[in-house]
């Protein structure tokens, strides 16, 4: 399994729904902490700070809107989305959570998507990839028109 191909490795799941994180719960249990819309901030920071960023747990789990602005989770290198929402704003802040800068992260990134073929899934990647294409296309448009 995947998880079995990490080894010991810290990693960020991103997960967007209940149920999805109620199944999480349930394969990680204590291994891991869930973070999520209603999560209290001192649990939040506890659980990031504390537990992932300083000690030994090996999995964090979170809904990628949830865990706060500016924070960073550089201690790991790999990301499993465990789903994807619409939201190519989210899926952007979510993947640079662990990337940081290279004198904060040297390890090359990985990320993993979890797609199901011939699924919603794939339609919901489309999209937040299109999204992106069309947002640096912008922005790759408005650098050409500062700059001539």
């Amino acid at each position: 399994s995947l998880l079995a191909d990490l080894g010991d490795t810290k990693c960020v799941i991103w997960a967007n729904y209940t149920e999805e994180f109620r199944m999480l719960e349930e394969l990680l249990g204590d291994h891991a902490r869930y973070v999520r819309g209603g999560t209290s901030i001192a649990d939040k920071e506890q659980w990031i700070y504390r537990d992932f960023k300083a000690g030994s747990l090996q999995y964090l789990v979170c809904h990628p809107l949830s865990v706060g602005l500016g924070i960073n989770l550089t201690e790991a290198h790999n990301a499993i989305y465990y789903s994807l929402s619409d939201s190519w704003e989210a899926f952007k802040q979510s993947s640079e959570r662990i990337y940081g800068h290279i004198k904060v992260q040297p390890n090359k990134c990985h990320y993993w998507i979890l797609q199901a073929q011939d699924t919603v899934n794939e339609l919901i990647y489309d999209n937040v990839i299109n999204k992106r294409d069309a947002s640096t296309g912008f922005l790759d448009h408005l650098k050409v028109r500062a700059l001539g």
